[in-house]
């Protein structure tokens, strides 16, 4: 047997070698160093950007305090949002569930609007009449439904309330059902804090009011109003409005916002007042292009005007400084 040595055998050239080269290994940490140079940089940019946004902030809250603290306001409670964003810009109090008096009334334009016809006739009897307050109206008239509301929310008639309450009762399936749609439509709607015990909002005892809910619902009810229905609201801007019955009688509505002249320009009104309530006001007004709800609850008669006109001159002055706050931002 012949015996010879081997010859070791040849790697063939094809084959993938088990490693990665020089290279590629050099190629790899630097990429993976650029990775991290940039993920570093970029976190010092955000922290950056934070810290102003921080430092802004602060500056804006601190103007913010300057300008509405300390405003010597009458009102127990109250609250500005912007209607376009719903942001609140300013509140004291504004979860507090409060007497609201006639401001109840908003709640009672909205479901009749919304759960009558148009063409629904409102007729006026003896016993309308009785409540608080004279809007000279005639036993026996007839008036379209949506012409009576707007009437009433510029004068805050009780009596209107009244017929439009019973006429529409009778409509719903019989007494007590229109105010029983107005509490059911506070839950659909979200304002949890509302409570109503008559249409009007007229004082139903010496402790208990008609209607009780918290300025920031009253401010939500009020957006609902005048994006839904703005037709109610339309007239509450000026001093009087002049209204025709359907049995052709003319009436004149005079605005129980003593105040409309001096807020103006504004873009809706209502006012509340009764003993246990004091003096409630909620005006939607635009200032600098932007819409704004403007709700004052617990002033006094007077005083919520006064209120107002304040709350309204600082949301001036704080408007520009916030402009400047979401440019820089």
């Amino acid at each position: 047997m012949h015996l010879g040595l081997q010859s070791p055998k040849k790697t063939p050239k094809n084959r993938l070698t088990m490693y990665p080269s020089r290279p590629t290994i050099f190629s790899t940490l630097f990429l993976t160093f650029c990775l991290l140079a940039v993920f570093i940089y970029q976190t010092k940019i955000n922290e950056a950007r934070e810290n102003k946004r921080q430092i802004l902030e602060s500056q804006l809250e601190n103007s913010k305090k300057e300008i509405f603290d300390n405003l010597g306001l009458r009102a127990q409670a109250f609250v500005i949002k912007d209607i376009d964003s719903s942001e609140i810009i300013y509140e004291y109090g504004m979860y507090r569930k409060m007497p609201l008096a006639s401001l109840t009334k908003l709640m009672t334009a909205y479901v009749s609007q919304k759960y009558a016809p148009s063409s629904f006739k409102v007729e006026i009897n003896e016993q309308d009449l009785k409540a608080v307050g004279d809007a000279k109206l005639y036993p026996g008239d007839t008036w379209n439904l949506n012409d009576i509301v707007s009437f009433a929310m510029v004068n805050s008639s009780n009596d209107a309330i009244e017929s439009i309450d019973r006429n529409l009762s009778a409509y719903f399936g019989g007494n007590n059902k229109f105010v029983e749609k107005m509490n059911e439509e506070a839950m659909l709607l979200g304002l949890y804090s509302m409570e109503f015990f008559n249409a009007t909002g007229l004082d139903v005892s010496q402790n208990t009011n008609g209607g009780y809910g918290s300025a920031n619902d009253v401010a939500s009810l009020t957006m609902h109003v005048f994006n839904e229905y703005p037709h109610v609201l339309k007239d509450t801007i000026s001093s009087r409005a002049k209204f025709i019955s359907l049995s052709n009688k003319e009436y004149e509505s005079i605005n129980t916002n003593t105040y409309i002249d001096s807020l103006s320009p504004i873009i809706a009104s209502k006012t509340g007042y009764t003993n246990i309530t004091g003096g409630n006001l909620v005006i939607i007004k635009e200032i600098q292009g932007k819409k704004f709800v403007f709700v004052v609850m617990g002033s006094t008669y007077e005083g919520r005007f006064i209120d107002m006109s304040i709350l309204a001159r600082a949301v001036e002055e704080y408007l520009p400084i916030k402009t400047a706050y979401d440019f820089k931002i």
